[in-house]
């Protein structure tokens, strides 16, 4: 998949771990700076099955512009759109979606 320049990409929110592709250096120390280690490309972050944990993450990712990928199931920006429709997050958001591998449309919600 092509991701968006200077970007951080939330590519899974549902389990254990968050993660995230970044390929800002000035976004990852951001990212690196807020918990998470750079692992194979990614910047990943455990948060086991702690729901405020995943809620307080969301609104950090929320107020740094991150795009929250969307898909199948519980996708990202899934999980966004549910946590705002329940009042444990506010505000618009932004999600990234592939039409082709080589292909991405951003949006906002």
């Amino acid at each position: 998949m092509r991701f968006p320049k200077g970007e951080m990409v939330v590519l899974d929110l549902a389990g254990d771990v968050v993660r995230v592709h970044c390929s800002s250096g000035q976004r990852a120390s951001l990212l690196l700076g807020n918990g998470f280690v750079e692992e194979n490309g990614e910047y990943v972050r455990q948060i086991g099955n702690d729901v405020t944990s995943q809620k307080e993450l969301t609104r950090w990712l929320m107020s740094h512009e991150a795009l929250f990928s969307e898909g199948h199931g519980w996708s990202p920006a899934a999980l966004v759109d549910h946590f705002r429709e329940n009042g444990w997050v506010s505000g618009r958001f932004r999600t990234i979606g592939w039409v082709a591998p080589d292909q991405f449309v951003i949006g906002a919600q």
